[in-house]
């Protein structure tokens, strides 16, 4: 989102063995987890929080448009719940739990991409939720694309991708979202995740 939008930031990644170890800084990691966004020196936390004030800020979270707010909103709800989904294959201790937690996963990214589907077609809408430039719900919907269903470095891309293309009203949205994203797509570092 700042990328598209022109936002200059620095990336900094923490790698699983890093985070053991920085976890327990509560100066650093306040709610001891991650995203951490530090503008000026203060820090913010909380996922779906901070994406909203940023966008706010830059204009991509329109507050007057209250049809497409309401539905931004409803995709960060959703996409919070595709990564509580993740968390769940992440901890499941053997195959058939795996198994379980997978297809919640899988499940998960079905309904969020059935609810863009659904607003799309209803309002003759361009993006998820609205028509004049791509919005917080876009950008939920381009990270859980790119980084689960079009990650050569994600092992399980070629079965999350048939989710996506079983959407076939959203090709051309996933295209606009690639169109969108090009650049950045290009020159970020390709993690598994």
């Amino acid at each position: 989102m700042l990328f598209s939008t022109g936002v200059e930031f620095r990336n900094k990644y923490v790698t699983q063995e890093e985070w053991p170890k920085l976890k327990p800084n509560k100066v650093q990691y306040p709610t001891g987890g991650l995203p951490i966004v530090s503008i000026n020196g203060k820090r913010y936390y909380e996922t779906m929080s901070t994406l909203r004030s940023l966008a706010m800020g830059i204009g991509v979270y329109e507050t007057s448009d209250h049809k497409g707010c309401y539905v931004n909103d409803i995709i960060m709800d959703e996409y919070n719940n595709v990564f509580e989904k993740s968390g769940a294959l992440i901890m499941a201790q053997n195959e058939e739990e795996k198994k379980i937690a997978f297809g919640n996963f899988l499940a998960a990214i079905d309904r969020i991409l059935c609810i863009v589907k659904m607003n799309k077609v209803a309002n003759k809408w361009k993006y998820a939720a609205g028509n004049e430039d791509l919005g917080t719900g876009d950008f939920c919907i381009a990270a859980l694309y790119f980084n689960f269903a079009k990650n050569e470095a994600f092992e399980a891309s070629m079965m999350v991708l048939p989710v996506f293309e079983k959407h076939v009203e959203l090709a051309d949205y996933y295209a606009i979202l690639q169109k969108a994203l090009r650049k950045y797509l290009k020159q970020r570092k390709t993690l598994p995740f």
